[in-house]
């Protein structure tokens, strides 16, 4: 499997390229309140999971299992917590929150 970033405005990505991401990752200080609206936007698409690393409470929101335009599963996590991701593999938040 490989992975892409795509670095564009959402709303400018097309169908082709919704339909083939498996996830996405922000990172988030002061657009906090924007990229958790985001969520209903990946959700619509189908995309699996969403992570937000959310740079002001210092913890990762993870959004999965998109349903009718919305995550059905929403987490926030701190460092030290484990949980498992879509491809099965389990992730230390700590690692992410580097």
């Amino acid at each position: 499997m490989s992975s892409a970033a795509l670095l564009a405005k959402p709303h400018r990505w097309t169908r082709t390229e919704y339909e083939r991401m498996i996830e996405v990752v922000e990172v988030a200080n002061s657009t906090l309140a924007y990229d958790r609206l985001k969520a209903t936007t990946y959700a619509s698409h189908g995309i699996p999971e969403y992570w937000l690393v959310n740079l002001k409470e210092n913890c990762l929101e993870v959004f999965q299992q998109p349903e009718n335009g919305r995550y059905t599963s929403y987490r926030s996590l701190k460092a030290g917590s484990v949980f498992v991701c879509g491809n099965g593999k389990q992730v230390m938040v700590g690692n992410v929150l580097v």
